[in-house]
C-alpha cells in the first residue's frame, strides 16, 4: 500500500526521470531535451563524452571486481520464514565476505511451503556448500493442524542429502504455547522438531550444526527485561538484537562445518 510519503517520493522521482527523457512536441514527435537546445560552451560535448565513458568504465570495472570477489566463494542457501525475513539484512552482512549467500524466505510459511523454493535454489547454485534452515515455527504455531509436517521435515532432509553441511535452527518454545491455545492437541511440534535436530547433530556432528534459538529464548524467559531486548511483544519474532544473534550464530556454525565440535551458544548481552 502506497503511503502519502511514498506518493510524494514517487512523483518527485518521476519528474526527475521525465527531465532526462526526450520530450514529445505538439505533434507527438520527439523533441530534443530542453537543456540541449541551449548553446553550450566550446568543448563541453567532448567533456560530457569523456565523463560518460568514465562512468561506463567504472561501472564495468566494479561489476568485474564484484564478480571476481564472489567467484571463489562457496554457496550457502538460507531458507526460512518471517524470522529469517527479519534477520535477512544481518545474515547477509555476516556471511557476505565469506560466502555467496542466497536467502529464501517468506512470512507465515510452513516447512512444506518453502520446500519448492529451497529445491530451486539448490539446483541453480550447484555445488552448494551449506544450507542454513530455520523452518517449523509456523507448523508449531498451528498446533500440528498441518497433518504433513513430519513428512515435510523428512523431505527437507532428503533435499539437502548431498549438501556437505546443514545448519539447523531450533524453534522458540513459546510457539508451542500458542499452538496449544489454538488447537486442543497434545502435539508439541517445536519440541519434536528440536529433538529431531539434536538427534541429527549427535549422529553426525561434523555435518549437522545447531543454531540453538530455543536455548537462547529459554534462558531469556528467566529475565523478562532481557527477553524483550531480543524479541518483540509477541515473543516469537525477533528485534534487531535477536537478528544479530541469529546472524552471528549462523556464521559461527558455518565456520565449524566439517568439525565435530559444536559452536557454543553466544550468551545474551
Amino acid at each position: 500500500m502506497q503511503t502519502a510519503v511514498d506518493a510524494v517520493q514517487s512523483s518527485a522521482a518521476s519528474n526527475r526521470l521525465r527531465q532526462c527523457r526526450p520530450h514529445l512536441n505538439d505533434n507527438n514527435a520527439y523533441a530534443p531535451i530542453p537543456v540541449l537546445n541551449r548553446r553550450l560552451p566550446l568543448g563541453f560535448g567532448r567533456l560530457l563524452s569523456a565523463v560518460l565513458l568514465a562512468c561506463v568504465f567504472v561501472t564495468v570495472m566494479t561489476s568485474q571486481a564484484n564478480a571476481a570477489r564472489t567467484s571463489g566463494l562457496r554457496h550457502v542457501v538460507v531458507v526460512g520464514d518471517s524470522i529469517t525475513a527479519l534477520a535477512a539484512g544481518s545474515i547477509h552482512g555476516a556471511l557476505d565476505s565469506r560466502y555467496q549467500d542466497v536467502l529464501v524466505y517468506q512470512y507465515g510459511r510452513t516447512i512444506d511451503q518453502m520446500l519448492p523454493g529451497l529445491k530451486l535454489e539448490l539446483a541453480k547454485h550447484k555445488p552448494v556448500f551449506a544450507v542454513v534452515e530455520n523452518l517449523g515455527t509456523n507448523d508449531a504455531l498451528q498446533g500440528g493442524r498441518h497433518p504433513d509436517w513430519q513428512s515435510s521435515w523428512t523431505q527437507l532432509l532428503k533435499s539437502t542429502a548431498h549438501v556437505p553441511c546443514v545448519v539447523l535452527t531450533t524453534i522458540n518454545p513459546i510457539s508451542d504455547l500458542y499452538g496449544k491455545q489454538l488447537v486442543a492437541s497434545r502435539q508439541l511440534v517445536a519440541s519434536e522438531i528440536n529433538l529431531k535436530i539434536r538427534t541429527l547433530a549427535k549422529s553426525n556432528p561434523a555435518r549437522y550444526k545447531i543454531v540453538d534459538w530455543n536455548a537462547l529464548v529459554t534462558e531469556l524467559l528467566h529475565e523478562n527485561a532481557t527477553l524483550y531486548r531480543y524479541l518483540q511483544l509477541d515473543a516469537i519474532h525477533e528485534k534487531p538484537a535477536g537478528a544479530e544473534w541469529i546472524a552471528a550464530e549462523d556464521r559461527a556454525a558455518l565456520s565449524d562445518c566439517g568439525s565435530p565440535v559444536e559452536p557454543s551458544v553466544i550468551p545474551p548481552k
